[in-house]
């Protein structure tokens, strides 16, 4: 059996699965304390249970890394780039917004290194130069780096020297290498590499608390932190790539809907206090995104799922005369239950248990509204012209009519406020790597196992158990403002968890 925990904005949420099967369901308010919350909804899952169940993993589903991010709890990070000196490139940390730059700091080095989109050397790796780097680093105290080189998707070969030159110099230093993190885009992965190098000291705490909050339940199984592709790393993985979780609630609310409802694809509407995601599932797994995310104001090339997100919940206050939502402070949009203001205004709510009820301020005009909105945008998400079904899920759900505009068949299943728990109990360890190359000069079948092998390796990475890999998706484009017929190939794979003996 396994377990699987969403730590939501207002409650924190564990299944008990048995196989694909919910066995028990418990629900506790989210507390600041992460090691007190988790544990509560485990305690109480345990209390729920007859006997202690034979459990083999325990998978959590955290917004923790994102509001790290959104706070700022951010490390100085060293940025180094490999690649042309040339005085009028953009520099590092370009574009950002200064209160996130001023956090990161002006650690910026050049050095040279990278290749061109051919496969071209720019210019060789100078050792006595990347070691002068290592001396500036020490000396600024700083605890992480992030190394960037031009064409690293293609070829990574200068990063994996410059960092292991690094890390021999300066072994307290964490180290992160831009083609483990981001996408074809020099600016864009640079970003991505700087914020995940940037979130290594948090995402250790991240991973300690939650640690320790399943051993204080007696757990003595792995624990495992849910991707934004669906799948799953374990947890020394989820330390060194927190940038991995970001929208994984999402991701792992939409396959949990679709395992609740029993159906491979749909599209699926998860409804929480404050808003509203909505995503494609196809043979099981999210679609993906093709625009680049801004985290924190920065453009980043970091792999997303496809979904839209509507700021309407079932906190959110409706005007009583038009029942039109409006879009208040964040006080009024916190309410905790269906209440009416003085001057009219209808504040609507569930409560902290998670009463799946609709609040009484929901009326037929507001369901007919919000139903209709989600039911427009749930149909533009459509990645296929077949008929598919909606799935409603979330505990915000309720406020939605059992049958929306648009679609042959609304299911919402049973258990659907666990829908995101559901999920990341049941899933898989992922891998992906991706390569740009000519088929000019290159042979595909040649390049495409190469590609597999470093999406396997990854996953093994991750801590999929080995022999049980197979491949979930292989993604080809061409690139056609290149000469050469270069094409960029993307190979994601799917592993079991490892066996845990009992």
């Amino acid at each position: 059996m396994r377990i699987g925990v969403d730590i939501g904005g207002i409650n924190t949420v564990a299944v008990l699965m048995d196989r694909d099967r919910v066995a028990t369901v418990a629900i506790v308010a989210t507390t600041d304390d992460m090691v007190t919350g988790v544990g509560s909804a485990l305690g109480k899952l345990l209390d729920a249970t007859d006997g202690r169940p034979d459990v083999s993993s325990v998978a959590i589903t955290t917004p923790q890394f994102a509001d790290a991010i959104t706070s700022l709890d951010l490390t100085p990070t060293a940025c180094v780039r490999l690649g042309p000196r040339d005085p009028d490139q953009v520099p590092p940390l370009a574009g950002w917004p200064d209160r996130v730059r001023r956090q990161i700091g002006e650690h910026i080095f050049l050095c040279d290194g990278g290749h061109e989109f051919d496969g071209r050397v720019i210019a060789a790796v100078n050792r006595r130069q990347v070691l002068g780097v290592a001396e500036k680093i020490e000396q600024s105290g700083l605890t992480s780096a992030a190394v960037t080189s031009v064409f690293s998707t293609s070829r990574g070969g200068d990063e994996i020297e410059v960092a292991s030159l690094l890390r021999e110099r300066l072994p307290n230093v964490s180290i992160c290498v831009s083609h483990e993190i981001g996408q074809f885009g020099l600016l864009e992965r640079e970003n991505a590499t700087i914020i995940n190098a940037a979130l290594l000291v948090v995402a250790d705490k991240i991973v300690t608390d939650l640690d320790a909050a399943i051993r204080t339940q007696g757990f003595d199984v792995p624990l495992y932190i849910a991707r934004n592709d669906g799948t799953l790393m374990n947890s020394e993985y989820a330390r060194n790539f927190p940038t991995a979780t970001l929208a994984s609630e999402v991701s792992h609310s939409l396959r949990g809907g679709a395992l609740l409802a029993g159906v491979t694809n749909c599209v699926v509407i998860s409804v929480g206090r404050d808003e509203t995601s909505i995503g494609a599932i196809v043979d099981g797994y999210p679609g993906r995104s093709g625009e680049w995310p801004l985290i924190a104001g920065v453009q980043t090339n970091l792999r997303m799922p496809l979904f839209a997100r509507l700021p309407v919940g079932s906190g959110t206050v409706f005007d009583t005369e038009t029942a039109q939502p409006i879009m208040g402070t964040a006080e009024q949009l916190s309410a905790p239950a269906a209440t009416k203001s003085a001057d009219g205004e209808v504040r609507a709510g569930v409560t902290p248990t998670n009463e799946t009820r609709v609040p009484t301020s929901f009326d037929t005009r507001c369901r007919d509204y919000v139903s209709t909105l989600v039911s427009q945008v749930a149909d533009g998400l459509r990645i296929t012209h077949e008929a598919v079904p909606a799935v409603i899920v979330g505990a915000g759900s309720v406020i939605l009519l059992d049958e929306l505009p648009g679609f042959e068949l609304t299911i919402r299943p049973r258990h659907f406020e666990a829908a995101c728990a559901v999920g990341t109990a049941v899933a898989g360890i992922g891998g992906e790597s991706e390569r740009f190359y000519s088929r000019a000069t290159e042979s595909r079948t040649t390049i495409l196992s190469q590609v597999h092998s470093i999406a396997v390796e990854n996953a093994l990475l991750a801590g999929a158990a080995d022999g049980t890999i197979q491949v979930l998706k292989i993604d080809e484009v061409p690139v056609t403002y290149l000469p050469g017929d270069f094409h960029r190939i993307r190979v994601g794979v799917v592993g079991d968890l490892p066996a845990h003996p009992s």
